[in-house]
């Protein structure tokens, strides 16, 4: 009981001032490291906002500081388990694994409709079978008329003519049939880009049934790998525009700042689509306004049909070509979805600033009035 009087005592006979000392220093402790994570923030931000196009840079104002508490957050988590941490390593090249699960895809594909539609020249041996019949069929029942009382050299005349005219038919309209794996290449590659120039058609009705389950995963794969290259080009061009910025800056320009735009990307765009109408012009010795015309119904995946690549050396140059304009595509429509994105978060973001302004407003004219009004609210809910 003494004891604890004296400690009492002792506590009491502490100077007002010291007390006072100590709750400052605490106070100034918190505010120190309050201030601390301001500057972590305020460097974060920072440090995202450079990354960004000046379209997004609204945008990744907000987000920045979700990510930074997300990040704070997963500091404080406990360790992941081996397997977690294997998925997120190959999460980080899933870009490339899909790339090549695709050509892998395609290679495959190309060998099965290969060896299935292989198998329709039986088809077409029969049809020629069947129309040698009918011109015998044809030619013996004339034996009795007029026209069968023809020299021998008039004959040959004729089945001369017919040779040379079906000759010109069968080399200006040849068989759309796939003989080989480059034949099976192209029709995988028109078929999973959704262009379909017509120009290779399967025969048989297992390559058709074939053609709908291998079109419905393809098509899918493959703007799965476009949506990931088309974020990857525009980190690209944003790279490329960075170090042109740099180079402007060393020659003077202190305030040369460049990055990837909607406008910017949609003329990189169209200048792609005229030099290759331009190179295709020249391979394929099409007149330039053709060469552009094939150029955009092939880049925009539309396909036609009417103008084709004449060989597999040209369908191989074009379809690098295409996979380069398909990312290019990609890209455009990221940034035109962080643009719209962005517009729709500053409508949001006004919103909010009204609805303050109008709360503060009628805070200011009656203290009480938003009490009330959510007294109300709860009232009207239950």
């Amino acid at each position: 009981m003494v004891a604890s009087n004296r400690r009492q005592s002792s506590s009491d006979s502490i100077p007002s001032n010291q007390k006072s000392h100590s709750s400052n220093h605490h106070t100034s402790n918190s505010d120190g490291m309050q201030t601390h994570t301001d500057r972590l923030i305020n460097k974060f931000i920072k440090r995202q906002m450079e990354k960004s196009s000046p379209e997004t840079q609204h945008l990744v104002r907000k987000q920045s500081i979700l990510k930074f508490v997300e990040r704070k957050s997963r500091a404080e988590r406990p360790k992941p388990t081996k397997l977690r941490t294997i998925l997120r390593k190959i999460r980080k090249f899933n870009t490339i694994i899909a790339f090549v699960v695709l050509v892998a895809y395609i290679i495959g594909g190309a060998l099965l409709f290969w060896q299935i539609e292989s198998r329709s020249d039986m088809n077409i041996n029969e049809f020629k079978r069947n129309i040698r019949q009918k011109s015998i069929h044809i030619y013996n029942s004339m034996k009795g008329s007029k026209c069968g009382k023809l020299k021998k050299a008039d004959n040959e005349l004729n089945n001369n003519c017919i040779k040379e005219i079906f000759d010109l038919l069968y080399a200006s309209n040849p068989p759309k049939h796939i003989e080989e794996f480059l034949d099976g290449l192209a029709y995988v590659i028109t078929c999973i880009t959704t262009i379909g120039y017509g120009e290779l058609v399967c025969h048989t009705i297992a390559g058709k049934l074939v053609t709908v389950a291998y079109g419905i995963i393809g098509i899918a794969l493959t703007l799965y790998v476009l949506r990931n290259n088309g974020k990857i080009t525009l980190k690209i061009c944003n790279l490329t525009l960075k170090i042109f910025a740099i180079c402007v800056r060393k020659c003077g320009k202190k305030s040369a700042k460049y990055k990837m735009t909607v406008l910017k990307a949609f003329i990189l765009l169209v200048t792609f689509w005229g030099f290759g109408a331009l190179a295709i012009a020249v391979y394929e010795e099409f007149v330039f306004y053709d060469a552009l015309y094939f150029s955009f119904s092939t880049f925009s995946t539309i396909g036609f049909g009417d103008f084709v690549p004449s060989g597999h050396i040209s369908g191989t140059i074009i379809c690098v070509l295409h996979f380069i304009d398909l990312s290019l595509i990609s890209m455009v429509l990221v940034l035109v979805h962080h643009s719209m994105e962005n517009r729709f978060m500053r409508v949001l973001e006004l919103f909010d600033e009204r609805h303050a302004t109008d709360t503060l407003e009628t805070n200011m004219i009656s203290p009480g009035a938003s009490q009330r009004k959510l007294a109300a609210t709860t009232t009207a809910k239950e």
